[in-house]
């Protein structure tokens, strides 16, 4: 807020502290915190062709907090999450999109057994173990 009241900062050019703002309103979570970071982020996220992996997982994550403050009651939300942690994975796959992907694709119901999804999941995070596992120090 205090880099708003200066007459020289455009917040909306500077993406990455819009980023930060709206990680640090989700963790802190007081009343209303969650839909101002949503309110930061989607325009983000829905202005640009591709933004960095880690813009859609914030937003994944918020909804998916949204949804596990709800006591696993609004599936809206938990699908939203699911919606945003998918588009993270499939630009850029890394542990953290496919884990919490992974995640609510089990909260929505889903099993390794009959989803084809979650196996695709599963098998691209098991790659990604490997192959941390595998790195040489």
């Amino acid at each position: 807020k205090t880099l708003e009241k200066l007459p020289t900062f455009d917040l909306a050019s500077h993406h990455h502290v819009r980023f930060h703002y709206a990680f640090a309103l989700n963790r802190r979570n007081l009343p209303g915190d969650r839909q101002k970071a949503l309110e930061i982020m989607i325009p983000l996220v829905e202005q640009e062709d591709q933004v960095a992996s880690d813009m859609y997982c914030l937003v994944g994550r918020i909804y998916k907090d949204v949804f596990l403050e709800s006591g696993f009651i609004d599936t809206e939300s938990r699908d939203k999450g699911t919606f945003w942690f998918k588009k993270a994975f499939e630009s850029e796959p890394t542990l953290q999109s496919g884990i919490n992907y992974a995640v609510l694709l089990l909260a929505a119901g889903h099993c390794f057994d009959t989803s084809f999804e979650l196996r695709k999941v599963g098998v691209k995070i098991s790659s990604l173990l490997g192959k941390k596992g595998s790195l040489e120090k």
